[in-house]
């Protein structure tokens, strides 16, 4: 090995990486915190320990000291009892009694780990069993004898006991002065702890003053220059400058300065992507079709002040050109009472937090603009905290064109049912009559024609009236006599309503009858039933439909065909205003479908078209 080589080995042994310093430095720390730590688990432990034993000591001593007691209440209690023959020195015996053993067992119990005291205290117990066994001799002698026998008895047993109790009086007394040495000895072992606790705390002490002698001699010199140089850096960092130039080298602070460039160039080019983000997010908002407005809920109706508002509510209030290009705050809504946009008989309704738990209510507003206009809106109110302020975002849509169409179509609807089905009516009556010769003799080929366009007009006023009624259904003003209904009834009359039509597609209707009876408008579930079967006739090629009702949780009825009658496709939008059901328009795109659907709705039934291979089903579900 060359000089060179053995020298490089050497200088990376005894000259080790900052990682290696720290390393050792850390391994001596844990091996001499861990050394502190056990040892003061330890001591802990010898602690608890000695208190537990000195627990024990004060129980066992407790417990002999009752025991002693009792063993005095059970043979005083007899002994009176023999002479005045009173219950309540019984019950003293009796009570004494029943503790001695458990007074027995609870000292035993705690003198597991003390066989020499165990030893004395068996024969302790031998000496109370005899003495409790005499004295419920005794008792039993009361019971027979006169009383003057038992006294004389009694005297006799006392001069028995008298030597036993002796005995127990001093084998007791012995083991409470050994209990007692014990309990004494502890103030000793406790004290002998603090002092060894107290040693290794200083001892904790020296080696963490020796700790940091040795951390100050790692870090000096050098690595505390490079070291400032990297706090310089990370405050360069924070405040967003950028920072000096790379360390030179290959130890950790130079890996770690190298990652701080890293960071800022990364925290660069985030910073850019959140601020671009934000442009974008900010377009997003300022392009929506609606209005939206923050509005500062600092508390009390005057306290309702516009925080922001994007361009679209801007527009909406009619704020003028040239602040939408600008943005200018003293002239747009930024910083103007929310309530003042309002008109004066709606801004008794603005309760927000009632409004924040609809979805939207439609008001009237004022704009902003010369001359001021009142225009209809829709606005929704969701509570949120904007750096901890109560705030609400208003959700602002201006429904004045929606609202101005529903006018025409309700000015429509009227021209519809005033100005068109009444001479519509005029002219399927003279329809009618052209055919018997009212008018006079006519052709056979007028005739026809006549009853084809007898059959268009009606067509067209039933297009009418489902209209009205959808119209009525919608506004909530078609009349509905809630009843019960029988089903069956209702069907018969179905069928019967159709039975032209059936003759006229050789169609057959299946229906064995049914008890089932639902809450409803008999003759507005009638109609609606007859457009489902009635456009089921249409379609059918094979000549029979059946009907089918089932009782249950809940009543259905069920339309089956045995083909199918159209492409599965079409029962997504087989209850749509004005869908073309077929290819061949046997059944007349209307609103005769989606009028049956609205009705069955309105009496709680609901409806559904499922289409296979083989067959065609309509379930009308009542709920």
């Amino acid at each position: 090995m060359s000089d060179g080589s053995r020298s490089s080995g050497v200088d990376a042994l005894f000259s080790p990486k900052l990682f290696a310093k720290s390393l050792m430095v850390a391994i001596f720390i844990l091996l001499l915190e861990s050394l502190f730590f056990a040892w003061q688990i330890y001591l802990v432990k010898e602690a608890e320990a000695e208190a537990k034993r000195q627990e024990r000591v004060r129980n066992i001593i407790v417990g002999a000291h009752s025991l002693m007691q009792n063993l005095y209440a059970a043979g005083d209690g007899v002994a009176k009892y023999g002479i005045k023959h009173q219950a309540i020195e019984l019950a003293r015996y009796e009570e004494a009694k029943g503790k001695i053993p458990q007074l027995l067992a609870a000292v035993k119990a705690v003198l597991v780990d003390q066989p020499k005291q165990a030893v004395l205290f068996n024969e302790i117990e031998m000496q109370v069993n005899k003495g409790m066994e005499r004295i419920a001799e005794y008792r039993k002698i009361i019971d027979v004898e006169e009383p003057e026998a038992a006294a004389k008895i009694g005297l006799e047993h006392q001069a028995r006991m008298q030597g036993l109790l002796e005995g127990l009086v001093k084998d007791l007394m012995e083991f409470l002065e050994q209990e007692k040495a014990l309990e004494s000895r502890s103030p000793a072992v406790l004290k002998a702890r603090r002092d060894e606790s107290r040693l290794l705390l200083f001892s904790g002490l020296a080696g963490n003053i020796l700790l940091a002698l040795l951390v100050v001699y790692l870090f000096t010199g050098n690595i505390s220059n490079r070291l400032k140089l990297l706090v310089e850096n990370s405050e360069l960092l924070q405040d967003g400058h950028a920072l000096n130039t790379l360390m030179e080298g290959r130890d950790e602070i130079a890996e770690l300065d190298q990652g701080m460039h890293e960071m800022a160039e990364s925290l660069r080019y985030e910073e850019r992507m959140v601020r671009e983000a934000e442009e974008e997010f900010r377009t997003i908002i300022e392009q929506l079709p609606v209005g939206l407005l923050i509005i500062s809920a600092a508390g009390g109706k005057s306290a309702y002040v516009i925080d922001y508002a994007n361009e679209q509510a801007e527009y909406i209030f009619d704020v003028q050109g040239e602040f939408i290009a600008k943005r200018n705050k003293e002239n747009g809504l930024v910083g103007k009472q929310f309530l003042e946009l309002f008109t004066e008989e709606n801004v008794g309704a603005l309760d927000f937090s009632e409004l924040s738990r609809k979805e939207r209510v439609l008001l009237k507003a004022k704009t902003m603009g010369e001359p001021a206009r009142t225009i209809s809106l829709e606005l929704g109110l969701v509570s949120l905290k904007i750096r901890e302020r109560d705030c609400y975002l208003a959700i602002v849509v201006d429904v004045s064109e929606r609202i101005d169409l529903e006018n025409m179509k309700k000015a429509f609807v009227a021209m519809v049912s005033h100005d068109l089905r009444t001479p519509l009516t005029s002219v399927v009556g003279f329809l009618q009559l052209l055919p018997a010769g009212v008018y006079g003799p006519v052709e056979e080929r007028v005739v026809s024609e006549a009853k084809r366009s007898e059959a268009k007009a009606d067509l067209l006023i039933g297009l009418i009236n489902d209209l009205l009624d959808l119209e009525k259904l919608k506004a909530g003003h078609l009349e509905m006599h809630r009843a019960e209904v029988s089903l069956e009834d209702c069907l018969d009359n179905v069928i019967d309503n159709l039975s032209e039509l059936c003759e006229e597609r050789k169609v057959n209707i299946v229906f064995e009858g049914c008890r089932a009876t639902v809450i409803g408008d008999s003759d507005r579930l009638v109609q609606a039933l007859g457009k489902l079967v009635g456009c089921f006739v249409r379609l059918v090629k094979h000549g029979q439909i059946t009907l089918l009702v089932q009782q249950g949780a809940a009543v259905s009825v069920r339309l089956l065909a045995p083909e199918k009658l159209f492409p599965p496709s079409i029962c997504d939008l087989f209850f749509e205003p004005f869908q073309k059901i077929d290819e061949h328009k046997v059944v007349p795109p209307g609103l005769g479908l989606a009028l049956a659907r609205a009705l069955l709705e309105a009496n709680s039934a609901s409806a559904v078209v499922r289409v296979d291979r083989s067959a065609t089903e309509l379930l009308v579900q009542f709920n």
